[in-house]
C-alpha cells in the first residue's frame, strides 16, 4: 500500500510539475512589468503605479488555470540622486491555481531597481535590477480524485480515498534579476531588456527525498511607441522571447492607439504567440487609469482537444502624479 501511496503521490507531482514547470505567463506582458523585468521597477510615466492583471486560462474546460497579481512600484530618493536618474522600488503578490484549486502557487517579491541616465540629455537609460521572492506551493488533496473513489459513473468524493500524504505544501526563496535599455524623444520610445528568473533554482519537489528544481527563466523583450499625425496618435510594436525547462515562447504584435479627447485613448491590436495563439487586444487609456482586455484563439493542436479552449485576460494600470506634466498628449498615457 506505502508503494501504492508514492506512486500516486509521485504522479500527482509529475501532473502538477509538467503544467508548471514554467512560469505563469501574461499575453498582456507589456502591463504585468514586475513579472517580465525587475529592471522595469520604477520605470514609469508618473511617481507612482498600480497594476493588477487577472488570466483565465482555458476557460472552457471548467477553469483549471487562474492566475491574478498585484503591484505596486514607485520612484524612491529621488532628491539624493542625479536629476535625470530613476531609483524604482515595488512589490508583487502572484497568486496561481490549477486543477481547480487542488494545486496553487503563491509568490510575494520586492523589487529595485536603478535607471542611470546616460549624456547630457537624459534621453537614454541603462537600468539594472533585482527581485527577491519568496514562494509557496501547495496541493490540496481534497480536491483531488483517487481511483478508490470512482463508483462506475464518475468519481464520488464522498467516498473516503484511504490515502494520506505527508508533503502537501513547499516554500522557497528565489532571486530574479533583469537589465533595461531605454530611449525617450518627443515623439518616439524605444527599450530592450532581458532577465533571468529563478537564479537559485529553489528545489519545488513535494516528495521529501526528491529533488526536482525550479528552471531558470529567460527572457529578451522590446518595442517601440511613436507618435502619428499632430493628433497624438500612436502605434505600439513589440516582441517577446522567453525559454525556460526547454519549452520557450515566441511573441510579436501591434496595436494602434486613437485619441478620443484630452483625456482619453483607444488601443486596438492583435498579438501572435507563435505555434500557440492569436490574441487581439483591446485597451483604454482614460486620463490615469489603464485598462487592456484580450483573449487567446488558441492555433496549435489543443484546438482540436477542445475547439472552445481560450484564455481571457484583464489588466489593469494606475498612475499616480504628484507633478503634473503636460509633456504632450499621448507622452506618459501610454501603457507600452
Amino acid at each position: 500500500m506505502k508503494k501504492n501511496k508514492l506512486a500516486l503521490l509521485l504522479m500527482i507531482t509529475i501532473c502538477a510539475l509538467k503544467v508548471h514547470a514554467q512560469d505563469p505567463h501574461f499575453s498582456q506582458y507589456f502591463a504585468s512589468p514586475l513579472t517580465l523585468n525587475p529592471a522595469m521597477t520604477g520605470k514609469i510615466n508618473g511617481d507612482h503605479r498600480l497594476s493588477t492583471n487577472f488570466r483565465n486560462q482555458w476557460w472552457s474546460t471548467g477553469n483549471p488555470f487562474l492566475t491574478n497579481t498585484i503591484s505596486y512600484d514607485t520612484k524612491i530618493m529621488q532628491d539624493r540622486i542625479p536629476e535625470d536618474d530613476i531609483m524604482g522600488a515595488g512589490i508583487l503578490a502572484l497568486y496561481d491555481q490549477a486543477m481547480s484549486g487542488g494545486y496553487k502557487n503563491i509568490n510575494v517579491s520586492a523589487s529595485m531597481a536603478y535607471h542611470k541616465a546616460l549624456g547630457m540629455e537624459g534621453s537614454s537609460k541603462i537600468s539594472a535590477g533585482f527581485q527577491l521572492s519568496y514562494g509557496t506551493r501547495v496541493l490540496d488533496y481534497s480536491k483531488l480524485d483517487f481511483s478508490n473513489q470512482f463508483n462506475g459513473l464518475g468519481f464520488d468524493t464522498n467516498i473516503p480515498s484511504n490515502e494520506s500524504f505527508g508533503i502537501n505544501r513547499k516554500s522557497y526563496v528565489d532571486v530574479n534579476t533583469g537589465v533595461l535599455y531605454t530611449y525617450e524623444t518627443e515623439n518616439t520610445d524605444f527599450y530592450i531588456g532581458g532577465s533571468v528568473y529563478h537564479i537559485t533554482r529553489p528545489n519545488i519537489s513535494f516528495l521529501q527525498d526528491a529533488d526536482f528544481r525550479l528552471p531558470m527563466r529567460y527572457t529578451i523583450h522590446g518595442g517601440s511607441n511613436f507618435a502619428v499625425g499632430e493628433e497624438g496618435n500612436e502605434i505600439f510594436v513589440g516582441g517577446l522571447y522567453m525559454e525556460q525547462g526547454g519549452v520557450s515562447e515566441k511573441s510579436f504584435g501591434v496595436a494602434f492607439g486613437q485619441v478620443i479627447n484630452e483625456d482619453a485613448i483607444i488601443y486596438g491590436g492583435s498579438w501572435i504567440r507563435l505555434n500557440d495563439a492569436v490574441m487581439p487586444y483591446l485597451g483604454l487609456n482614460y486620463k490615469n487609469l489603464q485598462v487592456g482586455l484580450s483573449f487567446d484563439a488558441v492555433t496549435s493542436k489543443l484546438r482540436k482537444a477542445n475547439p472552445k479552449n481560450g484564455s481571457f485576460e484583464l489588466s489593469l494600470n494606475y498612475l499616480i502624479k504628484t507633478d503634473v506634466n503636460h509633456y504632450n498628449t499621448y507622452k506618459g498615457k501610454s501603457i507600452f
